[in-house]
C-alpha cells in the first residue's frame, strides 16, 4: 500500500485491498486513520511522524475491516518521497491470537500454581499442628516414671509420628518441585559439614542394624565449596536412609570426590557423591520404576520394607533442579551403588554461608524466664511442660495483645511465638515489640518462631520480619534445646 503525506491511500495491490474488505475505489477515498482501531489513532499519528523523520518504520498495529472485525497488521514502511510512503502490510492476526492464548494459559497456570502453593501451605499447617500436639505429649510422657514396657510404647509412638512428619515433608517437597516452586539457595559449605550431618543422623541407626557406615572425602576436594548445601544434604540423607533400610548386613560407604574444571560459571568442581550398600539390590529392569514417585518394588500385601516410595524420586528431581545427573548400578542380593554428580563452585571467600542440621549437644543448664504465645492449648501445654521439666519458668498467653501487655510488666529471657494467632498475628506482635519505644531494651528480646508453617521460604521470611530463630512443628526437644543454647544460654 502507498499513502500520501496526509495518510490517504493512493495505491494498493489486490491482496492488500482484499485484507481491508473494501473495494479499491472505497479504499482510495479513505485515510489510514479511518481503517485503524480507534484506540490506535494517537499512536498511529506518532508513528507517521517518526516515518517522516527517519524514513523507515516497523510497527504492529490493530486495524478494522469493512465489516468492523478487528485484525492486526505488521507494517514495514519506507519513505519514497515527501508525499509518498510505501508500506508492506502483513496480517498477523492469527499469530497475535496464538500469543494471547499462550499468555492466558500462562496466567491460568501461574494462578493454579499459586493456589496450589497456598493449599499446600495450609495443609502443611493443619497437619503439623495436631502432630505437634501428639509428639509433645509423648515427649512429656517419656519424662515421667515409666516402666520398661511403657517406655518402649512411647518410643514407638514417637518414631511413628516422626515417620508421618517425614512423609508429609517428602510429599510437599515433591509437589513443590513439580510445581516449580522450589528455589535454589547457594552458600558456602564443606564436605565435612555433609559428612557430620549424615553420620550424626544415621550413625546410631546403622549400628542398631549391625551395619558399618563410612563417609570418606577425597583429599582433592577443596575444603570450602559453594552451592545449595541443604538440598545436597537432602539428597544424601534420602540415599543413605534408603541404603540402611534395604541393607540387612554388611556396610554402607559414602564417598565424595571432585573433578576441577573451568566451566561457564567460572572455576567449578564437578562433585561426585556415591552411596554404595551391600543390600538387597534392584533388578536392572526395575530401576526406572523406583525413580518414579509412589512406586516400590513390593506391591503385594506382604511387605518387608515400609515407606511411600518417594525417596529416590525426590533425589532424582532435586538432582535435576541442581543441574546434575544421577545413575544407579545394582545387582540383586549383592547391593546398589547410586552416584549423583553435581556442578559446584569452589568458594572464593565471598557470599553467604549455610549451616547444616546436626544432632545438638546440651550445654550448661541455666534457668530461664520464658513467655509462650500460642493459641492452641495442646501445643502450648506440651511446650510449657517440656520447658518446665527442664527447670525453666514459663508464662503462657493465647494472643498477641496479651503478650504485649505481660511483656511490658514482666522480664523474660525469650519469647516462643506462634505465627498464626487470633486478634494479632505473631509477625504483627513481633513488629510491635521490635519497633515500639515503650518496650525499651526489651525490643531486642530473642523471639523464637514456633510454627506449623514449614514451606519453602517460610524460615527466611519469618527471620527477615523480626524472629531471632525459627523452629517448625512438630517440635522436638532437641531443637528447642539447640535454639536456647545458641540464643540464650551461650550468652
Amino acid at each position: 500500500m502507498v499513502i500520501d503525506g496526509q495518510g490517504t491511500f493512493i495505491e494498493a495491490n489486490p491482496e492488500a485491498v482484499r485484507m481491508t474488505g473494501y473495494s479499491s475505489g472505497e479504499l482510495f477515498q479513505k485515510n489510514i486513520l479511518d481503517v485503524l482501531d480507534a484506540n490506535a489513532g494517537q499512536k498511529a499519528q506518532e508513528n507517521f511522524e517518526i516515518l517522516k523523520e527517519l524514513g523507515k518504520l516497523v510497527v504492529e498495529i490493530p486495524y478494522l475491516t469493512k465489516d468492523g472485525s478487528k485484525r492486526w497488521w505488521n507494517i514495514v514502511a519506507a519513505k519514497l518521497s515527501e508525499n509518498s510512503y510505501l508500506g508492506f502490510h502483513e496480517d498477523i492476526t492469527d499469530r497475535k491470537k496464538a500469543l494471547e492464548e499462550i499468555k492466558k494459559a500462562e496466567q491460568i497456570a501461574k494462578a493454579a500454581n499459586q493456589a496450589k502453593s497456598v493449599f499446600l501451605a495450609n495443609m502443611s499447617h493443619e497437619i503439623r499442628t495436631p502432630i505437634n500436639g501428639i509428639m509433645g505429649m509423648l515427649q512429656l510422657l517419656g519424662t515421667t516414671e515409666l516402666d520398661e514396657e511403657q517406655l518402649e510404647y512411647v518410643e514407638i509412638a514417637l518414631k511413628s509420628s516422626d515417620r508421618l512428619t517425614r512423609l508429609l515433608s517428602d510429599i510437599l517437597d515433591l509437589t513443590r518441585i513439580e510445581a516449580g516452586a522450589m528455589t535454589i539457595h547457594e552458600g558456602e559449605f564443606s564436605g565435612e559439614d555433609l559428612k557430620s550431618a549424615v553420620l550424626d543422623l544415621f550413625g546410631i541407626k546403622a549400628r542398631e542394624k549391625g551395619l558399618e557406615l563410612q563417609f570418606s572425602i577425597d583429599p582433592q576436594v577443596p575444603p570450602s565449596l559453594y552451592g545449595d548445601a541443604l538440598r545436597i544434604q537432602q539428597i544424601l540423607l534420602n540415599l543413605v536412609g534408603n541404603a540402611i533400610k534395604f541393607t540387612n548386613q554388611g556396610r554402607i560407604d559414602v564417598h565424595l570426590e571432585g573433578e576441577h574444571q573451568k566451566g561457564a560459571r567460572g572455576n567449578e568442581l564437578v562433585a561426585r557423591f556415591s552411596v554404595r550398600d551391600t543390600g538387597i539390590g534392584i533388578p536392572k529392569e526395575k530401576i526406572p520404576l523406583v525413580l518414579a514417585p509412589f512406586n516400590q518394588l513390593e506391591t503385594s500385601y506382604t511387605r518387608n520394607y515400609q515407606g511411600a516410595g518417594l525417596g529416590l524420586s525426590i533425589v532424582q528431581k532435586l538432582t535435576d533442579l541442581l543441574g546434575g545427573s544421577l545413575s544407579i548400578v545394582s545387582v540383586p542380593t549383592k547391593g546398589t551403588t547410586v552416584v549423583v554428580q553435581l556442578p559446584l563452585k569452589i568458594y572464593s571467600g565471598s557470599g553467604s554461608s549455610q549451616s547444616l542440621e546436626h544432632e545438638p549437644g546440651q550445654k550448661h543448664q541455666k534457668i530461664l524466664e520464658i513467655l509462650i504465645v500460642e493459641d492452641d492449648p495442646v501445643n502450648a501445654l506440651s511446650l510449657q511442660k517440656l520447658l518446665e521439666k527442664k527447670g525453666h519458668r514459663v508464662c503462657w498467653k493465647t494472643n498477641g495483645l496479651e503478650a504485649l501487655e505481660v511483656l511490658k510488666d514482666q522480664d523474660f529471657h525469650c519469647v516462643f511465638m506462634d505465627v498464626q494467632l487470633p486478634i494479632m498475628t505473631g509477625l504483627e506482635t513481633t513488629a510491635k515489640i521490635r519497633n515500639s519505644q515503650e518496650f525499651g531494651s526489651k525490643s531486642e528480646i530473642p523471639i523464637i518462631g514456633v510454627t506449623a508453617y514449614a514451606m519453602e521460604g517460610d524460615r527466611e521470611r519469618f527471620l527477615s520480619q523480626g524472629f531471632s530463630a525459627y523452629v517448625s512443628k512438630p517440635v522436638q526437644w532437641s531443637k528447642i534445646q539447640a535454639v536456647l543454647d545458641d540464643l540464650i544460654i551461650s550468652q
